[in-house]
């Protein structure tokens, strides 16, 4: 009985080893850096401290040179072990977005990237129908959605299911036209998606996605990020082209309806990002950057507050640190000022720290 209960100990400890050495050391901040085709690790406290560069609180980097045009989108799974990555031209390859990032010519080019973030390379790559762009992780770590956007000449209409650990593609489902960003509830049962080209969102349920697609739920003008709230009732979208937020009643999946629509204060929204602790919705807008904060109120939106950006031009989301303290923006371009932007959430003051390369992150992501 003693060989045995010493044994099971040896065992209790050798696995508490093994967590200990696999698990990431400190908080991290991951940045997709599209237009350089990598990824960029951060320590999440050498980024905040005062007066440090970008250069001095790298962790690592991943090289995405081979996937062209780049890592647009990338969320961090629950254990901080992996990024799964959208590798895709977004809506940049056309129009009046080449402008804002100052670069006109823009590649296609299609893939979701799994990257071990311990030992910084890639361990699957997954195609999907069409051109990915938002992602969403499940709770459990186990799978990926992903909104397919599309590209020029292939025009995106499905999400992808992805299983994380074997690196495969589980399941697509069609949802309508342009579909960009993804979100999946605290529970793990209920998704989000918009769709461009109808103006709107459409829910549907994780146990049988594409059997459970709900009516599309009219936003605003060219509708983009999308998140839910405390729970799966309430949702938001940011509504890029009428520059206006819009709060979803999303009780029933099957229909959900705006409550109200509130003008982003005169600049383009894009992503949207509710911290729960705080109880407030952060969106990030462009042209001038800002970083506007909304409070949730039953069936009311209200604005908050605005915090003018240095940088320029096009933040697409902004992330938070665990404990609230601190809001990360990226800025995105090819000429101006190309640095992320970090928000003290408290006082409301700004720091704006100088990029790696000529062009600046797309997008960011933190763990915890």
């Amino acid at each position: 009985m003693r060989r045995l209960l010493g044994l099971t100990a040896l065992l209790a400890l050798l696995a508490a080893c093994s967590d200990a050495d696999v698990a990431p050391r400190e908080p991290i901040l991951v940045t997709a850096d599209w237009l350089n085709r990598s990824l960029t690790v951060f320590s999440q406290a050498k980024l905040t401290a005062a007066g440090n560069r970008a250069v001095e609180a790298i962790i690592g980097s991943v090289d995405l040179s081979s996937w062209a045009p780049g890592p647009i989108e990338l969320e961090i799974t629950p254990d901080g072990r992996t990024a799964v990555v959208a590798i895709g031209p977004g809506f940049f390859q056309t129009g009046i977005t080449n402008v804002l990032i100052g670069s006109p010519d823009v590649p296609g080019g299609s893939a979701v990237l799994l990257v071990d973030l311990d030992s910084l390379r890639v361990v699957a790559e997954v195609r999907t129908r069409h051109a990915p762009m938002g992602i969403a992780i499940t709770p459990d770590g186990e799978r990926a959605y992903t909104a397919n956007y599309g590209m020029s000449g292939a025009r995106g209409d499905s999400v992808s299911v992805i299983d994380i650990a074997a690196g495969i593609l589980l399941d697509e489902f069609s949802v309508g036209g342009r579909p960009e960003q993804i979100a999946i509830d605290a529970d793990g049962a209920v998704g989000i998606v918009n769709l461009v080209d109808a103006g709107g969102v459409r829910l549907f349920e994780l146990a049988d996605p594409a059997g459970t697609i709900g009516a599309v739920a009219a936003t605003g003008n060219d509708p983009s990020g999308v998140r839910f709230l405390s729970d799966s009732t309430r949702a938001i979208a940011a509504n890029s082209q009428s520059t206006d937020v819009t709060l979803l009643d999303t009780t029933d999946p099957a229909a959900p309806f705006a409550l109200q629509t509130t003008p982003a204060e005169g600049g383009v929204p894009y992503g949207v990002t509710y911290l729960p602790g705080r109880d407030s919705i952060l969106a990030p807008t462009g042209v001038p950057a800002a970083l506007l904060t909304f409070f949730a109120r039953g069936d009311s939106l209200l604005p908050a507050s605005r915090i003018a950006l240095p940088g320029e031009p096009f933040p697409m989301n902004a992330v938070a640190d665990q404990g609230e303290a601190h809001a990360f923006v990226p800025h995105m371009s090819t000429a101006g000022d190309v640095q992320l932007s970090i928000v003290d959430l408290d006082s409301g003051e700004v720091r704006g720290v100088r990029w790696l390369e000529a062009s600046g992150p797309s997008y960011v992501a933190s763990w915890p």
